[in-house]
């Protein structure tokens, strides 16, 4: 009997293996027949899977050291090289050329792919971030005119809610946390903007902290799935389930009531139109409503607080910075700046500038090639083009690619916002991506960062970091700070 199935576990290892060689023959014939150079392959212990290398990347997620291997691997191996991660070969590049094919030159050859979708729909469900084709165009045009419409009358929200946050915190010379307030306030002002009233989290609305929570899990638990790729299956969480319920209900209240006051003509002149208001004019789906507006919340919340923590946590340790912010500032006789006036301050927008570049929110993102096409780069000694399979992925890592020393200088990871007064970077610099995908919200989410930035500099005199330790990475969907933003303001 033991024998029999000694037999049986040695022809399915045969045959599993044959099928590898199989389609690892074709691959070599196929480039070679089309004269395609392959780029180089990650050295790794386990290339017919790749589980060992998921395994690593996880743990490396854990410890808050992802990024820096993941730029080790970059600087070893080549700007473009292959690597199996859960049974798939990808494409890692950090080359501007490739990464122009893939947003731009060649966009239509690629899709967002199955494994994006099938990671965030439970929560999300069809929407801009995870559709291609027409559902993706349909999305595109119901969003984007929504956005057109926000504009500098914004700064008054802005106002409002950063007040509540100045409220919360302590006396001068005690230690304070920002990132949770950031993530707060970015929450209260997206669901006025996207809702057309506010979670309240500043204030302490029971509510509104449960969907921030259930929130914030979902948004780990999709990074979790988007890495383990095919194999999401294995990866089970009836809390994810549970969490999902609880952000569907929050938004469909506000779908609801929309769609009623819609139904009775009710018409507030007094209250600025909502992105859900825009939204109804052009659907009354209430499914659609709810997904188009779980996507921008994603984006809209995470978005803008991981880069005001990345920010305040850079700044807390450069005195200089500060003291150059607050000069330019102090130049403006006003309680609160406008719009013009953020414009002008050309400063506050390099240190804007140079943290989305060092400490991008999203870090990397990937593409599925919907036919066989080309990246121009990466091949042979790095100057061929490769061939990308139908199916398979091409990921892209912005962090590796704002930190290249032969793009940015031999100072290329230093803070220094000065280099923005001369660098013109067009795809070696893509903090809100590129092409037609680009981030529709970025006029907004920039806009909200300055304002804060500006009236924190208005407030306080100085501001000295507590934590000794350097900037650490806490990714999900986005990345923000590990530890942290901890802080002593006066």
């Amino acid at each position: 009997m033991a024998f029999s199935w000694i037999v049986v576990l040695f022809t399915v290892a045969a045959a599993t293996l044959a099928f590898v060689f199989y389609f690892q023959g074709r691959w070599t014939l196929s480039t070679g027949r089309l004269n395609h150079a392959t780029p180089p392959a990650l050295k790794q212990k386990d290339r017919l899977l790749g589980f060992k290398l998921l395994q690593e990347i996880g743990r490396q997620s854990k410890e808050g050291v992802y990024l820096v291997n993941a730029q080790k691997r970059f600087e070893e191996t080549g700007y473009t090289f292959s690597m199996v991660l859960a049974g798939s070969t990808i494409i890692q590049t950090a080359e501007p050329e490739n990464i122009k094919a893939v947003l731009g030159e060649r966009q239509p050859d690629f899709d967002s792919g199955s494994v994006r979708f099938w990671s965030a729909e439970p929560l999300l469900g069809k929407g801009i971030f995870t559709s291609d084709g027409a559902t993706w165009v349909h999305s595109r045009a119901l969003l984007k005119p929504c956005f057109s419409t926000r504009d500098a009358s914004d700064l008054p929200l802005f106002e409002t809610h950063l007040q509540r946050l100045f409220a919360r915190l302590p006396a001068s010379e005690k230690v304070i946390d920002l990132q949770p307030l950031f993530f707060q306030l970015s929450m209260d002002v997206s669901t006025v903007s996207l809702l057309g009233e506010s979670t309240n989290c500043l204030l302490g609305n029971p509510q509104g902290e449960e969907f921030a929570r259930a929130f914030e899990f979902c948004s780990t638990e999709i990074m979790t799935r988007v890495r383990m790729g095919k194999l999401m299956f294995l990866h089970r969480s009836r809390k994810f389930k549970d969490m999902c319920s609880v952000c569907h209900r929050f938004a469909d209240q506000f779908v609801q009531k929309a769609l009623q006051a819609e139904k009775m003509g009710s018409d507030d002149h007094q209250k600025k139109r909502s992105v859900l208001d825009e939204l109804i004019t052009q659907t009354r789906d209430p499914l659609e409503l709810r997904s188009q507006l779980l996507h921008l919340l994603l984006a809209g919340r995470d978005t803008t607080a991981s880069v005001l923590s990345s920010l305040f946590f850079v700044l807390a340790k450069r005195p200089d910075v500060w003291q150059r912010v607050r000069e330019e500032v102090s130049r403006y006789d006003t309680a609160t700046p406008s719009h013009e006036q953020l414009k002008e301050c050309k400063y506050l927008g390099h240190v804007l500038k140079e943290v989305l570049r060092l400490y991008p929110v999203i870090v990397s993102n990937s593409r599925m090639a919907n036919k066989d096409t080309l990246l121009p780069r990466g091949g042979g000694q790095g100057h061929d083009p490769i061939l990308v399979k139908k199916g398979q992925i091409v990921a892209y890592n912005y962090y590796v690619l704002h930190r290249r020393t032969d793009l940015f200088g031999e100072d290329a990871a230093s803070f220094r916002p000065e280099r923005w007064e001369t660098a013109r970077p067009r795809w070696s610099y893509l903090p809100f991506g590129g092409g037609p995908r680009i981030c529709i919200g970025q006029q907004f989410a920039q806009t909200e960062v300055l304002y804060t930035l500006f009236r924190f500099a208005q407030t306080f005199a100085s501001m000295r970091s507590v934590d000794p330790g350097d900037w650490e990475e806490k990714i999900s969907i986005t990345c923000t700070v590990q530890n942290g933003v901890k802080i002593v303001l006066s």
